[in-house]
């Protein structure tokens, strides 16, 4: 149970890092299909995180943290 809820909450932390540029490339969308395609957009995200996270979760999370300075400056 433990593993699975350290997964659950890097997922979120992930979610939160992308969403900026999620919304980027929303506002480049049709208005019409935003709302589905943001919904399509964190489920697909969602289901290849948790794939990548149960196989590789040390590599991953190192590889985030040495990174995660990065991302925010180029937001």
């Amino acid at each position: 149970m433990g593993k699975r809820r350290d997964t659950e909450k890097e997922i979120e932390r992930i979610l939160k890092l992308i969403e900026p540029k999620k919304k980027y490339y929303l506002r480049e969308t049709n208005v019409n299909e935003r709302d589905d395609l943001s919904q399509e957009l964190d489920i697909l995200i969602y289901q290849k995180l948790e794939t990548y996270l149960d196989k590789e979760p040390l590599t991953f999370f190192q590889y985030l943290k040495e990174n995660e300075a990065k991302w925010k400056k180029k937001e």
